[in-house]
């Protein structure tokens, strides 16, 4: 009688068995035959939470080191559209993890939209070195013993990444976090005695290893040492896996944990990921563009090691490039010259920088460059600037700026200088007006005392107008709302918006409306609009809390007569004046 091969053996004990095991041992075993590369591989990406790869697309936050050997040891990993990736600590893993992306990304035909986030690496280093060093004084280290990144082997591992994504068509790319990394990079020379030398000091997530383990003791449950001594090849490894399927549950368990933590590990194949650090991937550039948006979430790519390589990218995907997106991105006055003067896109539509998603305390673009990069982009159409630099005097506006614009979103100043001249951006059909939660600090730090310069500026336009007012901080506001009221109504700068019939209010997430001021002060404020027929909170922190204030529907109804609809995070309030 022949003894079963594992891969005979009913399904239901070897999906109990492939449960049992850790990650290592699930990548192990994907790598024996076609069948367990299925059944261990999907087990592993369900326990970690990494979704899509078998539809294609893929998403990985918080997976453990195995992630890049799992995913470079997919055989059925042929299609993947779109790459969302949390890269994990440490540095060393970082650059791993940097170099075995690019490598999965070589094997894919094609890719169109990948995320790249470094914030968990971030974190790990806010966590271990914020604070002015505590966690470094804590146990005793000095800082010549925390992480060291070479600072070329780290640009020669993110370059071939981002060279790989280019090379297989991606059109929309974006790079989120690590800004901080540039202070912990030193000449690649001096990095390994440093690293060696810090490593020891934390533990350090173990990742599975790409060559054989050393041989370990055989397990005392076994007994003759010839009955596994032939590994995959003999009778004997079947009939000791069938005879413990008769002792029981218990047996096969030891066995399991046995096999994948001994020398027999070191007998499977050879893997498919080979990851050399100090020889990074080759790509070779698509002779067609194709990146439509690119989303910079970073200073890292504005720092000197990458700055050569982000103008590089626009000036090779300038074609193509519709999507500019500058979030959070923080570099020195002369950075934003040279990027801004280096780059010219013909069919850029979209422009969006922002200093940072709320607060502003040093800003470092000047209207100046911007100005001169939007002379050069008359294509735009929807620009967005939040945290630029304000200046005393405003440079000269070109006549003929922006004609397609049909969106605009900036300070009140800025508004103002935009639509100085009626007949300046004479597409223009929306008007985003924002406030700014600046540093105490600052020379302007009240954006509200402006907010009537630029509504000014919006009711002399001869054409209907959207208006959105972003309410960012709350220093000020309330005093704003109540100078705009329903008895002030003659001097209120509101009052001359009647080209404006539909008003947004957004609430970043600080702004909380009180019950009184939702009550007694907000329907008094829209009554002065004298056009306004809807009206729309669109960002609220507490949006339930303004569903279901029965009061503030109540009295917006009775002193708004024109109002025709109101909704509330894009929810509409039924109208109802006989209340």
């Amino acid at each position: 009688m022949s003894t079963p091969a594992l891969s005979e053996l009913p399904i239901e004990l070897l999906d109990h068995i492939i449960t049992q095991l850790d990650d290592p041992a699930l990548v192990s075993l994907a790598k024996t035959n076609h069948l367990f590369n299925n059944l261990a591989l999907h087990a592993f990406f369900i326990r970690n939470n990494v979704s899509g790869p078998r539809h294609g697309y893929l998403v990985s936050r918080l997976a453990p080191p195995e992630i890049i050997p799992a995913l470079n040891a997919a055989l059925w990993l042929t299609d993947l559209q779109s790459i969302t990736y949390y890269l994990n600590p440490d540095f060393r893993q970082m650059v791993m993890e940097t170099r075995g992306l690019a490598a999965l990304v070589d094997r894919l035909p094609s890719v169109e939209h990948v995320d790249v986030y470094f914030g968990s690496v971030d974190y790990w280093l806010n966590e271990l070195y914020g604070m002015g060093g505590t966690w470094m004084a804590i146990m005793g280290l000095t800082m010549e013993e925390r992480p060291r990144l070479g600072k070329e082997r780290w640009r020669k591992a993110f370059v071939g990444l981002l060279d790989g994504v280019l090379s297989k068509g991606c059109v929309k790319l974006s790079v989120s976090g690590g800004s901080i990394f540039q202070e912990f990079y030193v000449e690649d020379e001096a990095r390994q005695t440093a690293v060696e030398r810090t490593f020891a000091f934390w533990p350090r997530a173990t990742t599975l290893p790409l060559s054989g383990r050393p041989p370990t003791p055989r397990p005392p449950f076994l007994g003759k040492p010839d009955i596994v001594s032939s590994g995959f090849s003999g009778p004997g490894f079947f009939s000791y896996f069938v005879a413990s399927l008769r002792r029981g549950w218990s047996s096969v368990w030891k066995w399991t944990l046995w096999f994948f933590t001994s020398t027999h590990a070191a007998t499977l194949p050879e893997p498919i990921l080979k990851i050399k650090l100090d020889e990074p991937e080759k790509f070779e550039p698509l002779p067609n563009p194709s990146l439509s948006s690119f989303q910079i979430r970073t200073s890292m790519l504005l720092q000197p090691l990458f700055l050569h390589k982000t103008i590089d990218i626009f000036q090779t995907q300038a074609p193509a490039l519709r999507e500019l997106s500058l979030i959070g991105a923080k570099a020195t006055t002369d950075t934003w010259e040279t990027l801004f003067s280096s780059i010219h896109l013909p069919a850029l539509e979209t422009f969006c920088y922002m200093f940072d998603t709320l607060i502003v305390d040093r800003p470092t673009l000047t209207l100046q460059v911007v100005h001169d990069f939007l002379v050069r982009h008359p294509t735009i159409q929807f620009l967005e600037l939040y945290g630029i630099v304000i200046p005393i005097e405003f440079p000269v506006l070109q006549q003929d700026i922006l004609p397609y614009l049909t969106r605009l979103d900036a300070h009140p100043q800025v508004i103002a200088w935009f639509l100085k001249d009626v007949q300046c951006l004479p597409s223009l059909d929306t008007v985003h007006i924002t406030s700014e939660y600046t540093a105490s600090w600052m020379d302007r730090p009240n954006s509200y005392a402006y907010f009537d310069e630029g509504i000014l500026t919006v009711s002399a336009l001869p054409r209907p107008i959207n208006l959105r007012l972003k309410f960012n901080t709350e220093l000020e506001l309330v005093p704003w709302l109540n100078t705009h009221n329903d008895q002030g109504r003659a001097d209120s700068a509101l009052g001359k918006l009647t080209n404006v019939k539909k008003l947004a209010v957004s609430c970043q997430y600080l702004v909380t409306f009180s019950k009184d001021v939702l009550v007694g002060v907000l329907p008094a404020w829209l009554a002065v609009f004298p056009s306004v027929e809807e009206f729309a909170i669109v960002e609220h922190p507490c949006p339930d809390e303004v569903l279901d204030l029965k009061e503030f529907h109540t009295a917006l109804w009775s002193v708004c007569p024109g109002l025709r609809k109101f909704l509330v995070c894009d929810e509409e309030i039924t109208i109802n004046r006989s209340v």
